[in-house]
């Protein structure tokens, strides 16, 4: 659909709304993925609960915090926690923050 079809004057409201909600869910970065939650913190990692089915060792994750995404990386994963190691030292992690799957890195040329 061409953005002229999704001029909110030429539809109505409530299909505009519909609109806007799809073009933000189409982004990556409001997909829907798998998730869990900040379980404990320690210095050096904190674990995630609700992952560990989903993720596989050296996979990434974004912990989304108020300050916003920070990237972390599968260290260990048990039956029922995942622990997971901060790419940027300091970053703000509380109890109960979610924890999105991003999967693996890849390089391509």
């Amino acid at each position: 659909m061409g953005s002229e079809l999704l001029n909110k004057d030429a539809i109505s409201p409530k299909l505009g709304r519909l609109a806007e909600l799809a073009n933000r869910f189409a982004d990556p970065e409001f997909a829907i993925a798998h998730g869990g939650r900040v379980k404990t913190i320690a210095a050096g990692h904190y674990t995630v609960s609700g992952l560990s089915r989903q993720v596989r060792l050296g996979d990434f994750v974004a912990h989304r915090s108020a300050t916003g995404s920070h990237l972390g990386e599968v260290v260990r994963v048990e039956p029922e926690l995942v622990y997971v190691c901060p790419i940027e030292p300091g970053e703000p992690i509380a109890i109960h923050d979610i924890v999105i799957r991003k999967g693996a890195f890849r390089l391509a040329p």
